[in-house]
């Protein structure tokens, strides 16, 4: 680990019942002269300490002003220091499935972050003030399984972001997802939605929409998803498809409309229009699902 963290510049040391975060690991490295003849920074470009024990990331976590990759996933941390403002050349930071309540509000400063990824921490109920005016060149943001109750209307300034994850939290509105015209991936599964923004969504390059375990009645409006190739929706209280008539994408491919609430057979006849592109259909568990001309409707 030592020779990889000098010749590499980096230290890995997953998987190992490590207790506390290393002290010093910024002084594993060595110090090659930059182009002005100086002795360069410390620090270690990526640092995996996944799957340990460690509770806290203390203070000289800001020591590291080389570390660019830092994953802390599966650990027990409840709290990070503020100091981790100060690793300001992270693009890459996975804290996912830890016991954080909160993120430090420093996290502000990683302005070059790409990736995030605080998933599985459970009580995490918002990002700190500024996050979303701040760190703008997130391209995936992962914050599934948390506590979180709305989307800030500033993620629109995330012009760069191409798959959001907000599954299994507690929204009750997407409408400020209204605008994130660079989404390609949207996971809002397991929430409680009941319905989506009035005239919908602008969302031309999204191709998957998981909407699994919420609260709809309705399909959203896809005349403006013109991209879109699977949208899952099982598990709503869906008693309408009329967002398909005319409106349907010709891309897509995969619509589950399983255990909702279509009722009768006119209720399927939207179908007709995605029935040349789609490749897998699933609408069991609705109590059309009973009716004897169900199955050779489909």
């Amino acid at each position: 680990h030592l020779l990889n963290a000098r010749t590499r510049h980096e230290f890995i040391y997953s998987d190992r019942e490590l207790g506390s975060y290393p002290i010093d690991v910024e002084l594993l490295v060595d110090r090659p002269p930059n182009e002005n003849g100086d002795q360069g920074a410390y620090g270690a470009i990526k640092v995996d300490l996944s799957k340990n024990k460690i509770r806290r990331i203390p203070e000289n976590i800001g020591a590291n002003d080389s570390m660019e990759v830092l994953n802390l996933s599966s650990n027990l941390i409840a709290s990070i220091d503020a100091a981790i403002g100060m690793c300001s050349r992270l693009t890459d930071l996975d804290l996912s499935r830890n016991e954080l309540s909160g993120l430090p509000s420093t996290l502000i400063l990683l302005t070059n972050l790409t990736l995030l990824k605080i998933p599985e921490n459970k009580t995490i109920s918002k990002f700190p003030d500024e996050f979303f005016e701040r760190v703008l060149k997130l391209t995936l943001l992962d914050a599934e399984d948390n506590r979180l109750s709305e989307v800030p209307p500033e993620i629109k300034n995330l012009t760069q972001l191409t798959h959001l994850d907000l599954g299994r939290n507690a929204l009750s509105s997407a409408e400020g997802l209204r605008d994130c015209r660079m989404l390609e991936t949207l996971i809002l599964y397991e929430n409680a939605l009941v319905a989506f923004p009035e005239g919908g969504m602008c969302l031309p390059l999204l191709r998957q929409l998981w909407l699994n375990g919420n609260k709809l009645t309705a399909l959203p409006s896809l005349a403006l998803l013109p991209s879109l190739e699977q949208l899952h929706a099982a598990d709503n209280h869906i008693s309408s498809l009329q967002a398909l008539e005319g409106l349907a994408p010709a891309t897509l491919t995969t619509l589950d409309l399983s255990f909702n609430h279509l009722e009768t057979l006119a209720s399927l006849l939207p179908l007709a229009s995605v029935g040349f592109s789609l490749q897998r259909l699933q609408a069991n568990d609705n109590p059309v699902a009973s009716l004897p001309p169900y199955r050779p409707l489909l």
